[in-house]
């Protein structure tokens, strides 16, 4: 076995020590028992009276025994992370995206702590360095992870995962958690020291021990800031369209003017004769409807629907909604206007009502004719997995990369609650929004591609984007 030691180490520092600073309010036991198991009460409540798809990816009895363990569990006063990691246990057990509890405080309070140094990725059964925290380290990047501080990565990883919100059986959307692996793995080991097992170039096991970073240093070089959409045309008549979120938003933080500017492009692609488009939405986490449904009219001169509905599971809302941060806009649901779907109280198309989600779409007269690749991935969600759903129901082009985490349905409503004792924030969709495709077929691991490209360790050190690098060589090599 090769043993390899950076000079910056210091023999005498003991691995896998857990050094809780008493300054730091994180480790200290103030949320007191009695208050917890309360408001551990009330979260349990709100889901049960507000989720739409509570029941959709685990059974209630499941569910509840999650819940009734969790309070037996509560023997003393509490931590910030043990609460968190408890309230994250109960919200992930739904296993919806959307679904979670907000960590930024945890995060502020973490800045100063040393931390795990790398971003990880899982490509099919391996687990690779993707990025690192600081530079000194980057060496280190697409080596395959064996052990950290002698436990398997494997086992890290499944004690990790129950705490994270991911879609019905979706795996993919594990890889963008992880890039913020420190954060999770925190969690079961707080050390600041860490031993690492891993593969090296020539695939031999190699060991070394590392000084972990600042978690602000981390988060400092590993932040990745994108456009939220941008073109470029390549020889052969390849243009990509790289559409990074569909949030409105972000189009007007940027200035873009998102509909002149898919016009503008799809006029371009007109104009140079493009056969080959590339759609790139790996990452688009989603954003709004109108985004997804304008771009999704250049790719059709079909008539198509968005959404069937738009449902709530509740009628009532005085006894609860002022947990919310934003109460205004919660409102009772009139009975007298709404289906009855799927146990949830439907917005849907009527003759009284005049709003686009439920009406019968168009296509562009001059709509793109040529072939059409779309690129996902796991970081596909909410809107975006709408855009795809409706390109695989309509059989429109191929898709490539790996499972989306969104599909054809998502509970959301961006709402945020705060629980009264310890005023830790939680997100509990308010609304299932649900496309209106009859004949969809649903995988509760996503939308898979029709060809599947997954990362290989080296694409990490070369930076090379064998999804759509391989694309473009494949197109380029007719």
């Amino acid at each position: 076995m090769k043993y390899i030691f950076p000079l910056f180490f210091i023999a005498s520092v003991s691995l896998g020590q857990n050094i809780y600073p008493t300054e730091n309010p994180l480790f200290i036991k103030t949320l007191e028992k009695d208050s917890i198991i309360n408001e551990l009460g009330i979260l349990y409540d709100l889901l049960n009276t507000i989720h739409p798809g509570q029941f959709m990816h685990t059974e209630k009895a499941v569910f509840d025994n999650c819940y009734d363990s969790l309070r037996k569990s509560i023997q003393t006063d509490l931590t910030t992370i043990e609460y968190y990691c408890k309230t994250s246990l109960l919200l992930s057990k739904i296993k919806d995206g959307h679904t979670w509890v907000e960590n930024s405080t945890i995060k502020k309070q973490l800045q100063n702590e040393l931390v795990f140094p790398f971003s990880v990725y899982k490509a099919s059964d391996k687990f690779i360095i993707s990025k690192s925290g600081t530079e000194e380290y980057n060496s280190f990047i697409g080596k395959t992870i064996l052990k950290i501080n002698d436990k398997s990565i494997s086992e890290i990883v499944s004690k990790v995962k129950p705490y994270i919100s991911l879609e019905g059986e979706n795996e993919t959307g594990m890889n963008y958690t992880f890039q913020l692996f420190p954060f999770y793995y925190f969690f079961i080991d707080s050390s600041n020291t860490f031993k690492l097992d891993y593969l090296d170039s020539i695939g031999n096991n190699a060991t070394t021990v590392l000084k972990g970073i600042e978690y602000r240093e981390f988060t400092k070089n590993t932040r990745r800031i994108v456009e939220p959409i941008h073109q470029e045309f390549k020889e052969g008549k390849i243009a990509i369209l790289t559409v990074n979120t569909f949030y409105i938003g972000d189009f007007e933080y940027y200035k873009i003017n998102y509909k002149k500017y898919i016009d503008d492009f799809f006029k371009k692609v007109e104009k140079l004769k493009i056969s080959s488009l590339i759609i790139d939405v790996r990452g688009n986490s989603g954003g709004s409807a109108e985004v997804s449904n304008y771009l999704f009219s250049y790719l059709t001169d079909k008539p198509y629907y968005y959404f069937e509905y738009v449902g709530k599971k509740y009628k009532k809302t005085a006894e609860w909604k002022f947990y919310s941060t934003s109460p205004q806009y919660i409102n009772d649901v009139d009975t007298a206007t709404t289906k009855f779907i799927n146990n949830l109280h439907c917005e849907v198309e009527t003759d009284k009502k005049n709003y686009w989600w439920f009406e019968k779409q168009k296509g562009k007269r001059k709509y793109h004719k040529g072939e059409i690749i779309t690129l996902i991935d796991g970081g596909c969600f909410s809107t975006t997995g709408h855009f795809v759903s409706l390109l695989k129901d309509n059989q429109i082009g191929k898709l490539y990369g790996e499972c989306t985490q969104g599909s054809y349905y998502s509970n959301d409503g961006g709402h945020m609650f705060q629980l009264p004792y310890s005023k830790l924030l939680v997100r509990i969709p308010t609304a299932q929004f649900k496309m209106r495709m009859p004949n969809f077929q649903y995988n509760p691991k996503g939308i898979c591609p029709d060809l599947e490209i997954n990362k290989k360790p080296d694409d990490f050190k070369t930076k090379y984007d064998r999804q759509l690098d391989s694309v473009i060589e494949q197109l380029s090599g007719r």
